[in-house]
């Protein structure tokens, strides 16, 4: 068995992964849509450069993942009154529907991953790993 971090990382990550695009196709959504989706449910109504910084994502692709969020009608881009250049991108009524049963399956995919670990381990483990993020 292989103890490397990297490696075990790795394997835990495809399969969260798989799971989660299963469980996303019958939303119609995929990986990075899902990202979006999570950042706008964690703050709406914010600029696509702010999207774009925070998903890690270019202005070009961002500007993709937002029209196909948009021809779903999970989005709205609304112009900035103090910046008529700039659109704020907000969550339509469909996406916050959509918000509870797209985290429960999130929530059951990773209970179900993590089902060996106490309730404790979990949240050391992912105290652990935005620890590890934020040292550069």
């Amino acid at each position: 068995m292989t103890y490397s971090l990297s490696y075990q990382l790795g394997l835990l990550s495809e399969k969260l992964r798989e799971e989660l695009k299963e469980k996303l196709a019958r939303y119609e959504l995929d990986l990075k849509l899902w990202h979006l989706l999570m950042q706008l449910w964690e703050e709406d109504k914010v600029t696509q450069i702010q999207l774009s910084k925070r998903c890690h994502i270019p202005s070009y692709t961002m500007t993709r993942l937002l029209d196909q969020l948009q021809q779903r009608q999970l989005i709205e881009r609304r112009v900035d009154e103090n910046n008529r250049r700039a659109f704020f991108i907000c969550l339509t009524p469909e996406a916050k529907a959509l918000e509870q049963d797209v985290l429960q399956e999130s929530e059951r995919i990773e209970s179900d991953l993590l089902g060996a670990l106490s309730h404790d381990e979990q949240q050391q483990l992912l105290f652990l790993i935005r620890k590890a993020q934020c040292a550069d």
